[in-house]
């Protein structure tokens, strides 16, 4: 073809030269004529027009006309090298082009040329692209809306077509950007392209945006930081915890928000690990910017370059304050609950013990002949002897394996006979406000003189919290269901509570003393000014009555102790100890006294005996069974310690029970260890006599219930 071309080109020459260079006169005039003729000549015509040259030279200077010929087609030699020289670099750079680039007839729309990073991007080779048209890479659904993009560019209406689809010779859809531009190729008009693959950035701007939204609609709060620790972004979680803007946190330091209660020294541990490259965990406690407190959980990692060198740190944390409170609850409730099956197994014995000394004191102060001094020195060990009962019943309370006696209880009323005495002890110094909620019922099922307990107990510590002048407010209230500070942890969501809440304007106390506040012989007193069980026996009594207990204190701030107990409507006495006032009286009847303590056994027998009683002792509950089956037509009554070796007193009770269903008896307890249902939930009454108690308090009861 192109040898054809070249012919052609010849002939023309010649034909169109050939007149003129006849009428030349001398060299010059033929050089002239030559560099007349257009720039556009091809290289073989001028070619063509020196042959001439040379022939006609013959014919006048040949010598001179030859020299001429010769430098022009060193002149001529040396265009054609540079010219191959630059197509082939053209074609190098067209080869070696990191793009694709696709040469497409535009009338027919096939393809004429393509380089092998277009063949590279699709999968096919040059031969098989040069069969192809436009509309063989593209998908048919898309096919429109891509020529659309291709026609509007071509106008000049937009300059790059982005998101182009290309599909690939394994049918798999890439996403390019092209750039288009018209040239002539081959004499006809082409359009050159040029694609770029943006697959996989279009993957990771996917991958970004996703990650972008997670962290935008994150419930967690994430905070990045340049390597100096500067706020560099913030999520609209971290607006929402902290109560900053985003505005107000950029360029600012993430202490912001920070709260009190943690050391310089954890802040510099946390700097001095995440500083080095690793990942830190960990709890902030935090404020928001209306100065409300709040619990964190947090994992900072710093973020490296190529290099390996820290850039940024991002943190992530989580509002813990709520799981943290309850938390703190179970473990406090464990632990106290632990503490007490240790306080109530001390207690049994203790009571035991007790119960033989104040027994045996009372047996010999009864004595006529005892003279006066020897009853002064007697009734103070008595009066010790009660004492010690007081205290044991304290941690029995504590440990909840004291017998309550729960009735229907108005706290409102109770409030109000209270604080009148309540006034008197804490002095005039400090103002004793009582605030009763309105429209509040305020009734609860409670044991009166333990919750009187509960308020004296407040009170008092109350007023030592106040070193000069201040103010203990008492509240009586009633809680909603979903109210923002009920209690989570023991009263049902949906269930009414009343609100027993102390208030004072006192000194206050720090985080590290709240969580001990609850414990056993834990004082923040003087010496001899407390024994450490005021709390510990409200916080026993609250649990047993399925109440919870809060206590909120801020150090120079007060304290306040809020006690939730179940609000009922119905005017019912669970359980309610209905003792007949009447004086010590003796009996005739038979009675089997189950006592596995052999001391309080032996006085128990006595003190019966000499009443006129007949006894029949067992050592333990097994031994108890055997008699009474032995003596069951005798036997009148039973006198059952709960807690015996082999069977509980209680399981005696089932045992006899089952042959008489009207028997008649009197538990006896230092400590019930839940054997018997002492709770709330039962409609079984049970007469429960606490040791240590005296022969007087015996004889009246069993007395009492064999008369009833």
């Amino acid at each position: 073809m192109i040898i054809r071309k070249n012919i052609t080109y010849i002939a023309i020459a010649m034909a169109t030269l050939l007149p003129t260079l006849t009428f030349a006169h001398n060299e010059q005039n033929i050089l002239d004529i030559i560099n007349a003729q257009p720039a556009t000549l091809p290289l073989v015509s001028t070619i063509a027009v020196l042959l001439i040259l040379l022939v006609l030279s013959s014919y006048k200077n040949k010598k001179k006309l030859k020299q001429i010929s010769e430098k022009h087609i060193e002149e001529l030699n040396e265009k054609m090298t540079s010219l191959e020289v630059s197509e082939a670099q053209y074609r190098d750079i067209f080869e070696s082009s990191g793009e694709g680039i696709l040469i497409a007839d535009i009338e027919t729309t096939k393809f004429a040329s393509c380089n092998k990073a277009f063949c590279d991007m699709l999968g096919y080779s040059e031969e098989e692209i040069k069969t192809m048209k436009v509309s063989d890479i593209h998908p048919t659904e898309d096919f429109e809306s891509v020529i659309g993009t291709f026609q509007a560019q071509a106008r000049g209406d937009i300059k790059l077509a982005t998101n182009i689809p290309c599909v690939r010779k394994d049918k798999t859809i890439i996403l390019t950007n092209v750039c288009t531009s018209t040239v002539m190729f081959n004499q006809k008009p082409h359009n050159i392209g040029f694609f770029t693959d943006i697959s996989e950035q279009h993957q990771l701007m996917k991958s970004y945006n996703q990650l972008t939204s997670a962290i935008e609609q994150a419930n967690e709060v994430v905070v990045i930081t340049d390597n100096n620790g500067l706020i560099q972004y913030v999520n609209p979680a971290f607006e929402r915890v902290s109560g900053y803007t985003k505005k107000e946190a950029l360029g600012h330091n993430p202490n912001i928000n920070k709260g009190i209660g943690q050391s310089e020294a954890y802040y510099k541990q946390m700097w001095e690990t995440i500083s080095t490259g690793n990942v830190w965990t960990g709890r902030f406690y935090n404020k928001k910017k209306d100065g409300t407190e709040y619990e964190e959980e947090a994992t900072i990692s710093p973020v490296k370059n190529s290099n390996g060198e820290i850039v940024s740190y991002v943190a992530v944390k989580r509002d813990i304050t709520h799981e943290s409170k309850l938390e703190s609850q179970l473990r406090q409730a464990q632990k106290m609950e632990a503490i007490g099956l240790l306080a109530g197994g001390l207690a049994h014995d203790f009571n035991n013990i007790l119960q033989v000394i104040s027994g045996y004191i009372d047996i010999v102060l009864s004595d006529k002949h005892l003279d006066d001094a020897h009853k002064h020195d007697l009734s103070e060990v008595k009066n010790a002897s009660r004492m010690a009962s007081d205290l044991t019943a304290r941690i029995l309370s504590f440990s909840r394996r004291q017998a309550i006696n729960p009735i229907n209880l108005n706290l409102h009323e109770l409030v109000d006979n209270t604080t009148k005495m309540l006034q008197r002890t804490i002095g005039e110094h400090i103002a004793l406000k009582i605030v009763h909620g309105e429209n509040s019922r305020g009734t609860a099922l409670a044991d009166p003189a333990q919750i009187e307990q509960i308020l004296i107990n407040l009170c008092i510590n109350a007023r030592d919290a106040i070193h000069d002048h201040g103010t203990i407010t008492v509240t009586v209230d009633s809680i909603t269901p979903g109210a923002k500070h009920r209690p989570n942890l023991l009263l049902g969501k949906d269930s009414q509570c009343v609100l027993l809440k102390v208030s004072d304007t006192g000194i206050g106390m720090s985080r590290s003393i709240q969580e001990k506040v609850f414990d056993p012989f834990f004082t923040t007193k003087e010496p001899g000014k407390g024994t450490g069980l005021g709390l510990a026996s409200t916080y026993g009594i609250v649990k047993q009555h399925k109440g919870d207990i809060q206590v909120h204190s801020s150090p120079g701030l007060g304290t306040s102790f809020s006690i939730y107990l179940p609000e009922i409507e119905m005017e019912k006495v669970i359980a309610e100890e209905k003792i007949a006032k009447l004086k010590p009286a003796g009996g005739t009847e038979t009675i089997l006294v189950a006592e596995d303590h052999a001391d309080v056994r032996n006085f128990v027998n006595r003190i019966l005996t000499n009443a006129g009683y007949t006894t029949i002792t067992a050592v333990d509950g097994e031994d108890a069974i055997n008699l009474f089956d032995a003596n069951k037509d005798t036997i009148d009554f039973a006198l059952l310690d709960i807690i015996m070796p082999k069977c509980s007193g209680y399981g005696v009770l089932k045992h006899i029970q089952e042959h008489d269903t009207n028997f008649k008896f009197l538990f006896t307890s230092g400590y019930t260890d839940g054997t018997i249902p002492t709770n709330l939930e039962t409609d079984e009454e049970y007469e429960l006599l606490s040791k240590p108690y005296s022969p007087p308090e015996l004889l009246t009861r069993v007395r009492a219930l064999l008369d009833a």
